[in-house]
């Protein structure tokens, strides 16, 4: 350990945990095709202090924030947690649950009504001593891919699999419940949806951690570009990532160490006041992943549809719906992006990571091209509806010149019987004599059965063609 180290007793870690929240497809529709409403009030309006942050430029203001769960206010569900994070080991002997601060540990519910996207923030905080910050950072294995603290806290918060026993902390369990109790409510009471809550699910994989480290003295690690201690820090989530990344991407100035990873976000920042400046970026990249991945499944369910030909008029409102969102979502995009310009390196950064603004111009042209073929899809509907209507005229044409042959064929049988001049004199009138009249009486129906055979020849075959 350098001598420039021992001015630096404790590192306060802030940890942020976002995991995605997925509800069924028909809640989603349902939700999209009527009208928005926030949460209702939060009778304990305590919502988090970077939070605040994200209403300039107005970017995230119709976000609604609901909080469900503060372990510390359940002796029981703390008792039960603590017991967790002590099996999760810094180094040798002391454990997450001796640095945790159990005032720190909360859950919030984010609503974004213009999206219909639903988020789970879990927070906590550790105070760990600088010796054990370094034992901590410290690759003890030959392996240097091998598990650390980062992966086994992941574990805690976090669930792998679906297929595997729920492992996590109590108060992670315990905060899904309320949440789903809530979205639950929300859909009953302003949507007029019975919502199981069993539909609500927090998918498995799906939880990016952000590590904020505050060191006591940052002018003992300063500038953090070059000193030992913080690459080591920053290393742990890349041992730990399932994909391999460099770690020379990572933003290094002199008071702020930024990598930005997949699973696993590290922080190092001078001041708490700093997270307030950067957990917003860390927000938006993974509010914007969140909804990629939400609208990603809705339009490619709508794409199933296509296919299957199952589609409807009400469809297609809904498919415009998911279109107008993915371009709120840009438009959203664009404006938290002109209120952090700041920080658009740090942004650039981030979204040269996950691959953000790219992704969300190639869903627009996905949901795009979905409209399109869709469209076409009715119009082709339609010109089907169309032919069977128009064979439906015909067949009812045909009937009427059978009529009218039968009309004729009655008049002949009474000409033959009484006479032509028993009636009036506008037949010879017109015909000028009995012969010609009595010819034309008999090619008549002769004629228009011909016509008749000749118009239905041509429609079959005028159809023949179009398929």
């Amino acid at each position: 350990m350098d001598m420039a180290e021992h001015t630096c007793k404790q590192f306060d870690v802030y940890i942020h945990d976002i995991q995605v929240v997925e509800l069924p497809q028909e809640a989603l529709k349902h939700a999209l095709l009527s009208t928005r409403h926030p949460l209702g009030p939060d009778p304990r309006p305590d919502t988090p202090s970077w939070a605040q942050s994200l209403e300039y430029g107005r970017a995230y203001h119709r976000i609604s924030w609901k909080h469900v769960l503060s372990p510390a206010e359940d002796a029981a569900l703390l008792e039960a947690t603590l017991s967790r994070f002590d099996t999760v080991y810094l180094d040798g002997s002391v454990s997450v649950a001796d640095v945790l601060d159990v005032h720190s540990m909360r859950s919030d519910l984010l609503f974004d009504s213009n999206t219909m996207q639903w988020l789970l923030l879990h927070e906590m905080k550790l105070s760990i001593p600088i010796e054990v910050m370094d034992s901590a950072a410290t690759v003890r294995s030959e392996d240097p891919c091998s598990r650390n603290w980062y992966a086994a806290l992941r574990d805690c918060l976090v669930r792998s699999s679906d297929d595997q026993p729920d492992n996590r902390a109590p108060w992670i369990q315990s905060a899904e419940d309320a949440a789903r109790l809530a979205i639950c409510s929300y859909f009953y009471q302003l949507k007029r949806y019975s919502l199981n809550p069993h539909g609500v699910r927090f998918p498995p994989n799906c939880g990016n951690l952000s590590f904020f480290y505050v060191p006591d003295h940052p002018e003992a690690l300063s500038p953090y570009s070059d000193h030992e201690l913080c690459s080591r820090i920053a290393r742990l989530g890349h041992n730990v990532e399932r994909i391999d990344s460099n770690e020379d991407d990572a933003l290094r100035k002199e008071r702020l160490y930024y990598d930005f990873g997949g699973r696993y976000h590290t922080i190092i920042v001078d001041s708490q006041d700093a997270i307030m400046r950067y957990m917003p970026l860390q927000f938006h990249a993974q509010y914007c992943w969140a909804y990629l991945r939400t609208a990603h499944t809705l339009v490619c369910d709508m794409e199933d549809a296509l296919v299957m030909e199952s589609l409807s008029k009400q469809d297609e409102d809904y498919l415009d719906r998911i279109i107008n969102n993915i371009h709120y979502e840009q438009f959203l995009y664009a404006e938290f992006s002109r209120s952090v310009q700041a920080d658009t390196e740090i942004l650039a950064y981030i979204d040269r990571k996950w691959s953000l603004t790219l992704s969300l111009t190639q869903l627009e042209q996905f949901a795009n091209n979905l409209a399109g073929t869709l469209e076409r899809s009715l119009q082709r509907s339609a010109g089907k509806t169309a032919r069977r209507q128009e064979i439906a005229l015909f067949a009812l044409s045909l009937i009427q010149l059978i009529a009218l042959v039968s009309v004729w064929a009655d008049y002949l049988n009474l000409v033959e019987t009484y006479g032509d001049k028993n009636y009036g004199a506008f037949p010879w009138a017109m015909f000028g004599s009995e012969s010609a009249l009595n010819s034309f009486n008999v090619l008549l129906p002769w004629l228009l059965i011909i016509v008749s055979i000749c118009i239905m020849i041509w429609c079959l075959a005028k159809i023949a063609r179009h398929r």
